[in-house]
């Protein structure tokens, strides 16, 4: 009676901690991927810049649950090593010279495989956290361009990029498993060459009947022992594998401070652009660059009026934007509203910025869910939304589709044409009644009816809000108050249209004047 009590409190005991330990796992697990998710988003574009979003999210996907099973690997080899020391201590006292004999070859076999197997583990864990963030980003490109590679037969390259990184992972795994086996190897040779060296020196000396007792202890031990063994080497094998992969997510982790991994955010106080808008002698040089891309550029914005940048590629137009709305820092000089530089309050200045990319991408699900991008649906104004709407020239689209705002777009808008897609991401720039609104390259992808249309819609905004375009097409800022030519990275000259055609030969070659 007595021993199935014992029994049956043994096993709620175990099954107890079994469900505290999965449950801390998980929950910190969780807690982990969302503080990476929320430093990642939080972090300055420059670091967007120099990561793959492949990797990011792979890191997001399988790193923090290996981070937390160093924990549970740290007190698995503590209970085995207790294990060891009370039967090795048990042991001694029969007899001490045999065991210790035992228990110090043992260490030095479990030792020596351990060493020489910590670089591969380490370096292994390493290349399997690449190779997985290689996986997935084959799959991102095949998929994401599925008509492209269709239609150019290319499905092949994809695939066989995918398995030759598919085979890298699987050789890793193969030589895993091999290394996880090693210390059960190791201690186990080493406990059976204990066994024939007592049974060897009893033949030797002839008194078997003497060394038989030890030889039963030797063997009780061992094999209490041996497992205990193999078990701290596979845990520390674990956390040699675990520790490659996972100092990537700690490198991440430490660049990120307290304030962006922290649930809340407080709002930062709207700038609100009174006057003008001006960039004051501004260098960038990116960081892996050696030439500065933009070099002592300085230009004024007042407020209200519609300002075109042009510009060979390359000569720093997106660069000049990102400074101009906070998303890069300039090497030098500075970025001032109305006389005070935006760097002291940047989510506030950015908070009044509306802002268009060339290809914008649009979320697998409904147009009002994406115009109030971010925004919880219980919070979602309406008729914000709808104003929008209005402004992008969106409306009439919407009022004639069955379930209006609801109306799924599909994955990255695939259920809208090309124009359409840029009125909604117009319409999301403008949901927030932004002071400034900035069309980067917003129609260089559209057929030009369609480039007509949305440039109407860029012109209806001019004198309520401060417009910045930047395009290739002259035709898509003929009717900006004024153009501002880059070349080389420096402002080669400003004014209306006429004065451009007139003074400027950077312009009237673009313009083919």
């Amino acid at each position: 009676m007595w021993a199935a009590g014992i029994h049956i409190l043994k096993n709620v005991v175990v099954a107890g901690m079994t469900w505290w330990r999965a449950r801390m796992a998980a929950h910190d697990t969780a807690e982990l991927s969302t503080r990476l998710l929320r430093g990642y988003l939080a972090a300055p574009w420059a670091f967007h810049l120099r990561r793959s979003s492949a990797a990011l999210i792979e890191r997001l996907r399988d790193s923090p649950r290996p981070f937390f099973d160093v924990f549970e690997s740290s007190v698995i080899i503590l209970a085995e090593t207790a294990v060891i020391a009370g039967l090795t201590l048990v042991a001694l006292l029969v007899a001490p010279l045999s065991i210790s004999v035992m228990m110090a070859a043992l260490a030095v076999a479990l030792a020596i495989v351990l060493r020489l197997a910590r670089r591969a583990q380490l370096q292994g864990g390493a290349r399997m956290a690449e190779l997985g963030a290689s996986l997935y980003r084959h799959i991102q490109h095949g998929l994401g361009a599925a008509k492209e590679v269709a239609i150019l037969g290319r499905g092949r390259h994809f695939a066989d990029a995918f398995e030759h990184d598919a085979r890298g992972v699987a050789t890793l795994a193969s030589r895993r498993a091999v290394l996880d086996a090693m210390p059960r190897l190791a201690v186990e040779t080493t406990f059976v060459l204990g066994m024939l060296a007592l049974v060897v020196v009893g033949s030797l000396t002839g008194d078997v009947a003497a060394v038989l007792p030890l030889a039963s202890l030797y063997a009780y031990t061992g094999f209490r022992i041996v497992p205990a063994v193999h078990r701290i080497g596979l845990q520390v094998n674990s956390l040699r594998w675990t520790l490659g992969a996972s100092r990537a997510l700690l490198d991440d982790l430490d660049l990120f401070a307290p304030a962006a991994t922290s649930r809340a955010t407080p709002p930062a106080p709207r700038v609100e652009l009174r006057n003008v808008l001006r960039a004051e002698g501004v260098t960038f040089t990116y960081d892996d660059a050696t030439a500065p891309v933009l070099s002592d550029v300085t230009l004024t914005i007042r407020r209200g009026e519609s300002i075109a940048i042009a510009g060979a590629t390359g000569a720093g137009k997106s660069t000049l934007v990102d400074i101009l709305i906070g998303l890069l820092p300039p090497s030098s000089g500075a970025i001032t509203v109305d006389g005070q530089p935006i760097a002291g309050n940047l989510r506030g200045w950015q908070a009044n910025i509306g802002y268009v990319p060339q290809a914008p991408f649009l979320l697998d699900d409904s147009i009002r869910r994406n115009i109030a991008l971010g925004v919880a649906d219980q919070e979602v104004d309406d008729a914000a939304v709808r104003r929008a709407l209005v402004l992008a020239r969106l409306d009439d689209v919407v009022r004639r589709l069955p379930a209006g705002l609801d109306t799924p777009v599909g994955e990255g808008g695939s259920r809208l044409s090309g124009g359409e897609r840029q009125r909604v991401a117009i319409a999301r720039a403008l949901y927030r009644d932004p002071a400034l609104v900035v069309f980067d390259e917003a129609t260089s992808s559209l057929d030009p009816g369609t480039e007509r249309e949305i440039a109407d819609a860029i012109e209806a905004l001019r004198g309520d809000r401060t417009v910045v375009v930047i395009a290739h097409r002259l035709s898509t800022i003929q009717r900006c108050d004024r153009m501002v030519v880059l070349h080389a990275g420096r402002v080669d000259a400003a004014g209306t249209w006429a004065e451009m055609a007139a003074g400027s030969v950077a312009f009237r070659s673009m313009a083919a004047i």
